[in-house]
């Protein structure tokens, strides 16, 4: 057997510091190295953790069969263009195992992850997010969601649809990797597709002055979330059905985002005043709890379908929002104010391309000037709007 080399501290006086020589089998590299210390007590510390660490070498190596330590040269042999090491391979290999045995399934995950969200996120965005995940085998286990599973699951979305559910299983898959149900996320070996950004569509004066005047007739319940969606701008799911009485000041509306967990203040508009003033007088509701009552985003849901469909009107997906955005910047023209207000703290050049210039002044005054009809007033409901 050869002689083992003795691994103690020398001076040396060319770098005037102690130095320890590691042989290559105990080098992170495969090759001698040297160490440097400034105390000899130090250097002797290191020397003593190194024979120890050989000790053991010794001793793992001779139990090891012959077979062992051919695999392992064979091992060796076949990583050795990758650049990757032994121990890192291995020790991803256990991470994959670990996490396998771990894992739930699919159903299980979403609901884990539902679990860390509010009530306000289940009740809106959540719901989206559930439609999303319903297109996977709700008994696949997580550690099997791959590019394969996701690609079957998505087939025949193209474009921005195919674009929104990746972005939804994304959310969830992090969270996965997250918690250590998953070791990786296979979206990250998809190529995304390609957003095409065409013009927004907005809902004109004539239209959003129509169904507010039926929802404020036939179905006061709903009147707050399409009042509210067109003169404050606040997101559909989650944030419309979070907001408190205790938040609307008599001239601002004051929350905290529940996407960016920022706090956003919106000027409300004497309009929107009005319509608040009205709501309040029909519904006999009063200002406390939650503005949306006991109304569930699903029975908005179906609620405002029924208003449009009698009124002959298309539903524009965050229609209201960008409604709101047009109008609010043309009226003010201050792109400070409209970003502050839609809870935007990022580029600010995609909302300025997006908002100005889309609607008329015409218009924009048209819109700021929707009153609530008085009590004396015969309202009926509107047939069709152009």
């Amino acid at each position: 057997m050869p002689k083992q080399a003795r691994i103690k501290p020398i001076f040396d006086d060319n770098a005037d510091l102690w130095r320890v020589s590691i042989p290559a089998k105990l080098s992170e590299t495969g090759k001698r190295q040297n160490r440097y210390f400034d105390r000899k007590s130090d250097s002797i510390d290191f020397a003593t953790l190194m024979r120890e660490k050989q000790e053991q070498f010794g001793s793992i190596g001779r139990s090891l069969s012959p077979h062992q330590v051919a695999e392992a040269a064979e091992a060796y042999r076949v990583l050795a263009p990758t650049g990757s090491s032994l121990m890192s391979v291995v020790r991803e290999h256990v991470a994959q195992w670990e996490a396998r045995n771990a894992a739930c399934t699919v159903a299980e995950l979403f609901e884990k992850f539902l679990a860390t969200k509010g009530d306000d996120y289940r009740a809106g965005q959540g719901i989206a997010m559930r439609s999303t995940i319903r297109k996977f085998n709700q008994e696949l286990n997580v550690a099997d969601l791959d590019v394969a599973a996701i690609t079957a699951a998505f087939e025949g979305l193209t474009g921005n649809g195919l674009e929104a559910a990746m972005r939804r299983l994304g959310t969830v898959l992090r969270f996965a990797v997250k918690v250590g149900l998953m070791t990786k996320n296979p979206l990250d070996k998809m190529i995304k597709p390609k957003v095409v950004k065409g013009d927004i569509e907005v809902y004109t004066p004539a239209q959003v002055e129509a169904f507010l005047n039926e929802a404020l007739t036939h179905d006061v319940e709903v009147l707050p979330a399409l009042m509210f969606g067109c003169f404050t701008g606040v997101r559909p799911n989650g944030e419309l059905f979070g907001i408190d009485w205790s938040d609307v000041l008599p001239n601002t509306m004051v929350f905290r985002s529940t996407k960016t967990e920022r706090k956003r203040e919106i000027e409300l508009n004497p309009n929107m005043q009005a319509w608040i003033n009205r709501y309040l007088e029909v519904s006999g509701a009063k200002r406390e709890g939650k503005v949306m009552g006991n109304l569930s985003y699903k029975d908005f849901q179906n609620r405002r379908a029924r208003i449009f469909k009698s009124l002959k009107l298309r539903w524009i997906h965050d229609g209201m929002r960008h409604t709101f955005a047009s109008y609010r910047l043309e009226q003010t023209n201050n792109l400070t104010t409209i970003t502050r207000e839609l809870g935007h703290y990022g580029e600010t050049g995609t909302l300025w391309d997006h908002y100005h210039a889309h609607v008329t002044a015409e218009d924009t005054a048209r819109f700021w000037s929707i009153m609530p009809p008085t009590p004396a007033e015969n309202v009926l409901p509107f047939a069709a709007v152009a």
